[in-house]
């Protein structure tokens, strides 16, 4: 999704609380049994309001680290905008997250993602930076092999690149980008040339306003497809083998669609898609048909609109619930699989810290269970959730 100078490390992590999830879930309309599965829950104070986390291994120790884009906070009395970079939290293998490092970026990144794109081993950082007066650059920042962050590197996308997605979309082992720019109404692809440099982007139109880019096998022929959400509906882009495209249109009923996920909701080994709505509350599931979503198999209804979404298998059974966080509050929906490709017949309201925007999942503590990052951008914190059984 989203670089730079070296930064300087400062200590901004802050354990507030852990406690059995058990008894902070509230159960909502159409839950009918306790929840009982043991989580704890920790909160961590970050330098910057979260736009979005990502997990990667980023010092090469076999755990998964947690890297967070920073919107930063403009400075009234200096007329100038502060903390606008990303911040690294390593895990020491507990899922614990200790120490916090922040590295400044030459402008705002409205999405971060980790991939080795030098070919070096290491894990580096880019960052879609749409910045404060709009630009169109993907940042790259390598790191120098000890989870620290060398310069950053700019290359050119459309303009305000709102998302960012990774993928070897060419099929020639190294790690891509494609973003979604608002402004420009099209998507960028940035063919990596196997050291971590980017040409210049192949732009394909998408319609008004591109919002979101996901990436996945959606005909299941072994090379990742790409969803961009727009203004009128969601694109799904076939990649034709050789990092070309072709489109074709999901017809939601809402407008405005900005937040996707894919995940296989009925077992069936297809990718299948949740789309959340900016401008009603709502969030539709498009089962996978042949590498087609025709039309919404369900739709669920929120208070406030859906700011991120994420399929995660929470409660070890292995199917995919939906995660939900919306605006405007402190909790995320966790709508739980049935089993059966059924969501939704038992809801819980999971409280976090204030207006939750971003999420991510992978085993923090090592244990062989599925835990959960929530990125929390009305109060600069992330919420661990680590499922002990």
């Amino acid at each position: 999704m989203r670089t730079l100078q070296r930064g300087s490390r400062n200590r901004r992590l802050t354990l507030s609380h852990t406690l059995p999830l058990a008894l902070a879930v509230l159960e909502v309309a159409g839950a009918t049994a306790a929840f009982s599965r043991p989580f704890s829950r920790s909160s961590y104070e970050l330098s910057s309001a979260p736009a979005t986390v990502t997990l990667a291994d980023l010092d090469g120790d076999g755990d998964l680290d947690l890297a967070a884009a920073a919107r930063g906070q403009f400075n009234a009395a200096a007329q100038t905008w502060q903390g606008i970079g990303f911040t690294v939290s390593l895990n020491d293998g507990s899922g614990s997250f200790g120490t916090s490092a922040f590295y400044a970026l030459s402008s705002r990144p409205a999405a971060i993602a980790a991939a080795d794109f030098d070919g070096d081993g290491d894990i580096d950082i880019a960052a879609a930076v749409d910045g404060v007066y709009l630009q169109s650059y993907v940042a790259v920042v390598p790191n120098n092999g000890d989870a620290t962050f060398g310069a950053e590197t700019l290359f050119e996308t459309g303009y305000n690149p709102f998302d960012l997605a990774v993928a070897d979309i060419d099929d020639d082992g190294d790690a891509d980008l494609m973003t979604a720019n608002y402004f420009d109404s099209n998507l960028s692809v940035l063919v990596n040339a196997g050291d971590g440099s980017f040409g210049a982007p192949r732009n394909n139109y998408i319609g008004k306003y591109p919002r979101e880019v996901i990436s996945g096998d959606v005909n299941g022929d072994g090379a990742p497809d790409l969803a961009v959400s727009y203004k009128y509906g969601v694109k799904i882009l076939t990649n034709l083998g050789d990092g070309f495209f072709s489109q074709a249109a999901v017809q939601s009923a809402y407008l405005r669609p900005t937040t996707l996920a894919f995940g296989d909701v009925d077992g069936d080994g297809a990718i299948d898609l949740a789309v959340g709505s900016g401008l009603n509350d709502v969030v539709e599931l498009f089962l996978n048909d042949s590498g087609a979503y025709s039309s919404a198999a369900s739709t669920y209804l929120f208070d406030q609109p859906a700011t991120t979404l994420g399929f995660a298998d929470v409660d070890g059974d292995s199917d995919a619930d939906l995660l939900v966080p919306t605006y405007y509050g402190s909790v995320v929906n966790w709508l739980v699989n049935d089993g059966a490709g059924g969501i939704g017949s038992k809801r819980y309201a999971v409280p976090v810290g204030a207006d939750p925007t971003s999420l991510a999942s992978g085993d923090l503590d090592g244990n062989g269970t599925l835990d959960v990052v929530v990125g929390n951008s009305g109060d600069g914190t992330m919420t661990v959730f680590l499922r002990n059984n």
